[in-house]
This record gives C-alpha cells, sequence and structure tokens, in this order.
C-alpha cells in the first residue's frame, strides 16, 4: 500500500490540472494517498518576488548559488530547468523553508508539476505532498 514516508506530508494538495496529472499515474501508485483540492490564490508580481528574494538567509553553499540564479530566471522552462540540477534532499529544514518562502506559490506550483510528471514512487509522492503542503500553508497565510 502506497503511503507517505513522513507523517507530515499528507494529504496530497492539488490544483484541478495537478489532480489530473496525479490521476494518470498508475492505480498501485495512487492507492492510500489522500488528495485534497488546492483552492488557494495569490496574486504575485516581480516586486513581490524581489522583495522575498532580498529576505532570504540561506546556509547551504548550492542554494545559496540556487538564489542567485533564481533572481535571473526569464521563464516557466528555465525554471523547470534549474530545478532538475538541484539537490534538496540534504539542505535543512530552515533552508527549504527560506527557499519556498522566496519563490512563493506560483513557483512551488510550477515544481510540483514538473515532480508529479515525474512521479515513479512513494517517494516522489511524498515529495510532492511535502511542496504541496507548503504551499498549501502559503496561501493559507497571505490575505484574500
Amino acid at each position: 500500500m502506497a503511503k507517505a514516508l513522513s507523517p507530515m506530508a499528507h494529504p496530497l494538495y492539488l490544483t484541478t490540472d495537478e489532480r489530473t496529472l496525479f490521476d494518470a499515474l498508475p492505480a498501485k501508485l495512487k492507492e492510500g494517498w489522500e488528495v485534497k483540492e488546492e483552492k488557494g490564490t495569490y496574486q504575485d508580481d516581480d516586486m513581490k518576488r524581489m522583495l522575498r528574494m532580498t529576505f532570504v538567509r540561506l546556509q547551504d553553499p548550492a542554494l545559496k548559488q540556487l538564489q542567485v540564479k533564481l533572481k535571473s530566471v526569464k521563464n516557466e522552462q528555465e525554471l523547470v530547468e534549474l530545478g532538475k540540477t538541484v539537490d534538496f534532499s540534504s539542505a535543512s529544514e530552515e533552508d527549504l523553508a527560506e527557499l519556498f518562502f522566496a519563490m512563493g506559490a506560483e513557483n512551488m506550483t510550477l515544481v510540483i508539476r514538473m515532480q508529479l510528471a515525474e512521479v515513479r514512487s512513494d517517494s516522489d509522492l511524498d515529495a510532492v505532498s511535502m511542496l504541496s503542503n507548503v504551499r498549501h500553508v502559503f496561501y493559507n497565510s497571505v490575505p484574500a
């Protein structure tokens, strides 16, 4: 039976588009995962992103390099390609929280879609779940 590797990972908060990607996964892989509809919204803009990046204080040298590179990302494809080059598994929780804050909900959504398209295991879904939960908290923390 599929299940989250982390007790904090459940449920998956997915948008309608993300749910379509999840539904296309093999039944055995989807088994045991709770999916809730993500209804959060946030109107982001360049100024808000720049401000968030200004406040980020990362410790991990690789994530510091990522932070610099994120400032010059011009489109979704560049973000996807950049995301494929980074290993987040060794990053501290503090650095990940800082990075996700800087990314904002829109960029987290792009990463979630990218991850869902590459899911092959429960471990992959656990990563999607974790990020979807972070995004859900982000949506709930900003004024409507």
